[in-house]
């Protein structure tokens, strides 16, 4: 990966992403860092319902 590319933090996903803080109401749970980064795996009770 070259050095100048640069990844949105899982904290910063769980803040502006409106489709990930949808689903973290659907499945009635916090958005927080930790269940973002299991959204982006394909893990967990939001991503499940989205799914």
């Amino acid at each position: 990966m070259d050095d100048t590319t640069t990844r949105e933090t899982n904290a910063k996903f769980a803040q502006d992403n409106r489709h990930f803080r949808v689903a973290c109401d659907l499945a009635g749970i916090k958005p927080t860092t930790r269940q973002a980064s299991k959204y982006r795996r394909g893990l967990g009770k939001a991503y499940k319902l989205t799914a």
